[in-house]
């Protein structure tokens, strides 16, 4: 009856009956339309009914239009990623003859790489870049073969990974056990396709690949390898966990040498980003060891639920590690209100928790505010921030 009382309304001139129409769906206004008597009331209804189903259409249109895209997307991708026989029947009859250049393939692997990142940049992945076992990418999710591509992984030696599983649990079996049953063992998102085993494998496995010597396994590696075992079966993620820890964050798991580089570029980064913030947390001397240690040591690979996080990680093997800083401060930032607003009580703002659970934000509004963020920071201070996760700490970077 709203609606009806609505069109009553209209028909005495009060309001904007083709502004307020557009919000309503076509069946909402014909069945208000139905319970009226009046006649001019009702060709009003109908009026408003034409009216929401052209902009009905509109919306359709504009849905379809996002489906295609997505879909050239997926294309393009495809043309990038895949050897040539594997979709020479997505090609025209004039490029197989030769007549015209069968683009990309006619790409160094530099320039692909650099499409790739081009499109992660400005249109990331499709909704489906999740999906494992499907009939285009066979195994492995779109996702993985992208994150792939970026490592420089090609064919993968599933004899190696075999191997090493068959060698049995490794030195530090006890400590990976005790953390593969708590990695994130509430998120069914994850536990639906990754179990403890899976982990567990993969782990041990990495062990014994690098000589077995007890220590080898450091606690944040088990959230570290959860994202290429939610994307890639577990040989594929084995070789793409042992590459990004060896070549994208050597010094992160390396005793956190890196880690703590990075709760000093972290502060630094504050301190530009939003000084007010930055001098509140100096007061109540919080430094990022204290409510930020979880975040920035697994890159937001903590932060649930896997499938949004994974976006995070896009950009993250594309451009670097160091966008895992930059990420955490973002939602530092963007709760800057309500973390200053603790200045009001005796006690600091106790935000480890909340930063663990993303402090609200998903991973398109933390990537937004970091491509803002990242543009207010000097040459210098971004030159550290590429190198930290790689490269020895610099000694302005390692003071406590």
């Amino acid at each position: 009856m709203r609606h009806a009382a609505t069109f009553a309304r209209w028909a005495r001139g009060s309001g904007d009956w083709r502004a307020e129409a557009r919000h309503w769906t076509p069946c909402a206004l014909l069945r208000a339309a139905a319970r009226l008597t009046d006649f001019s009331v009702r060709e009003l209804a109908r009026a408003a009914v034409r009216l929401g189903a052209r902009a009905d259409s509109r919306r359709r249109r504009a849905r379809r239009a996002s489906v295609f895209r997505r879909m050239e997307i997926e294309d393009e991708l495809l043309q990038i990623l895949l050897p040539a026989d594997r979709v020479s029947g997505d090609l025209s009859d004039a490029q197989r003859d030769g007549n015209t250049p069968a683009e990309p393939f006619s790409l160094s692997p530099e320039e692909r790489i650099d499409r790739l990142r081009k499109l992660v940049a400005t249109h990331g992945l499709p909704h489906s870049a999740n999906e494992m076992g499907t009939e285009k990418f066979g195994m492995c999710s779109l996702r993985g073969i992208v994150w792939k591509a970026f490592l420089g992984i090609g064919v993968i030696p599933v004899h190696n990974y075999m191997n090493l599983v068959a060698q049995g649990p490794s030195a530090d079996a006890e400590k990976i056990g005790n953390d593969t049953i708590r990695t994130f063992i509430k998120n069914v998102d994850f536990t639906s396709r990754v179990s403890p085993d899976m982990l567990s494998r993969v782990l041990n496995a990495y062990c014994h690949a690098r000589g077995n010597t007890k220590g080898t396994y450091v606690q944040s590696m088990s959230i570290l390898c959860a994202p290429f075992l939610y994307l890639m079966p577990e040989p594929d993620a084995f070789e793409s966990f042992s590459v990004f820890l060896e070549c994208h964050v050597p010094e992160y798991v390396n005793n956190y040498r890196g880690v703590f580089s990075a709760f000093r570029l972290f502060e630094e980064c504050l301190r530009v980003a939003d000084r007010q913030l930055y001098d509140h947390f100096v007061g109540y001397q919080l430094k990022p060891e204290l409510y930020a240690f979880s975040t920035i040591s697994t890159l937001n690979a903590c932060v649930p639920p896997m499938s949004d996080t994974v976006k995070l990680w896009d950009v993250q093997l594309a451009f670097g590690a160091y966008w895992g800083v930059i990420f955490t401060l973002a939602r530092i930032v963007n709760s800057s209100a309500l973390l200053l607003s603790s200045k009001e009580g005796p006690g600091a703002p106790l935000i480890t928790r909340e930063l663990e659970q993303g402090l609200g934000m998903n991973a398109e509004a933390v990537l937004k505010l970091s491509f803002e963020l990242v543009q207010q920071f000097d040459a210098h201070l971004l030159q550290r921030l590429v190198k930290h996760a790689i490269q020895p700490p610099q000694p302005e970077d390692a003071g406590s």
